[in-house]
């Protein structure tokens, strides 16, 4: 079996260096005597300032190509080159570190914790950086506030519609103020009203 991501449509930047390079990148799994080409031979640059877009049918690696880029799943074959550091050759710690500095991430399923309020969730990468819990605090309100959520700042996901949650995960997406932002259909829950709103934002 195999999967094809389609194409790779980019909003052009005015800046000249590349921030991500993927370069022949393979990802292949195993499942008893089938061999499953997730991802097949891809190669695409992005420009620093840039809107990238994967596109292709359901199935089609599209996922799996974003966890290759993020670190989160090992590459078969190729290279993935990060602000100029090759991610599938760094250490669990170090490539854990670069994420934490670099990347944010916004989930279609959203990822939240339900037993943590919205200014909770938000605060929660700013607490893995060690940061004091009154300037963290501080942040993640105000970063609430920037999506349109300054009245829901106590309110935990299972109390809020499925588009104020995406909200609160583009609030924790952005709160440690990253160079990239990778978004997995940050909008395929969500009806087109709102849909239109979640992109608006981000």
């Amino acid at each position: 079996m195999k999967g094809v991501v389609e194409g790779v449509v980019t909003k052009k930047s005015n800046k000249s260096d590349n921030i991500i390079e993927v370069r022949n990148a393979k990802k292949i799994y195993r499942m008893g005597k089938e061999k499953i080409i997730a991802v097949d031979d891809v190669s695409f640059t992005v420009k620093r300032g840039e809107f990238c877009c994967l596109y292709g049918a359901s199935g089609s690696g599209k996922s799996t190509l974003l966890n290759l880029m993020a670190g989160i799943e090992k590459l078969t074959a190729g290279q993935i080159i990060i602000k100029g550091h090759n991610i599938h050759r760094m250490s669990e710690k170090g490539l854990a570190r670069f994420r934490q500095n670099t990347l944010g991430f916004v989930f279609q399923s959203y990822n939240l914790l339900n037993s943590m309020t919205a200014l909770e969730n938000v605060e929660l990468p700013l607490v893995f950086k060690h940061m004091h819990k009154k300037r963290r605090r501080r942040l993640a309100r105000q970063m609430l506030i920037n999506v349109g959520l300054g009245d829901r700042l106590k309110h935990k996901p299972t109390e809020m519609s499925g588009g104020q949650q995406q909200r609160v995960g583009i609030a924790r997406a952005f709160v440690c103020n990253p160079e990239i932002v990778f978004a997995d259909e940050p909008t395929g829950n969500l009806d087109s009203k709102t849909s239109r709103e979640v992109m608006d934002i981000i």
